[in-house]
């Protein structure tokens, strides 16, 4: 996809790349999903609103493209051992435009074990999967608070994920783990970086 060309023909995908450009922003410094959200200082917030602009302009190759996650192969080990022991395991992900939902459907295809996962949902109401027997891995502070919230459990994915989600499975009757894809097993900080760079 010419991303030059597909920002260069949105008014705000325009607006957005002025101000980054003004800024002098680089692309290897985006910041991570999870900061993106806490956004406060000028520079923050013209990368999130440049990133959003390049996740909405981004047709359905561009996501079936993206790079897995450097953890992603010890997530699946870990979650097939999960499977093994009777867990039920599905990807809960957020879409971002309709593009976005056959892109990451054609990546979970294309990368993942067909036998690992029951079912792909690329969804935006994570938290109506909440119940007291589920749980969510999730790389966003804030869909784990929503998710806890509305009744389930969640795992922030950081360095302690792990041990996090082995005291919540020892702890409560779960019963389905859900995995989110992106910053969890698929790269998409560094795929908009890589395209920011084309800008």
């Amino acid at each position: 996809m010419d991303f030059a060309t597909a920002v260069e023909n949105s008014k705000s995908g325009r607006r957005y790349l002025k101000k980054y450009n003004d800024l002098q922003l680089m692309p290897n410094n985006l910041p991570t999903a999870n900061d993106l959200d806490k956004a406060e200082s000028d520079e923050q917030k013209a990368y999130k609103r440049l990133a959003s602009a390049v996740l909405r302009l981004a047709d359905a190759k561009w996501w079936a493209s993206a790079p897995k996650t450097d953890q992603a192969d010890r997530v699946l080990c870990e979650l097939t051992v999960m499977v093994n022991e009777g867990y039920r395991i599905d990807i809960l992900s957020s879409p971002f435009e309709e593009e976005s939902i056959k892109g990451k459907l054609e990546w979970c295809n294309n990368t993942l074990p067909n036998w690992l996962f029951t079912k792909f949902h690329i969804r935006s109401d994570k938290e109506t999967f909440a119940n007291s027997k589920s749980i969510l891995i999730d790389d966003r502070e804030k869909v784990c608070k929503k998710f806890s919230e509305a009744g389930g459990c969640a795992v922030l994915f950081d360095e302690e994920w792990l041990l996090s989600l082995k005291e919540v499975l020892k702890n409560n009757p779960i019963t389905t783990i859900y995995c989110d894809l992106d910053g969890v097993l698929v790269d998409t900080q560094s795929h908009i970086a890589e395209t920011l760079k084309s800008l």
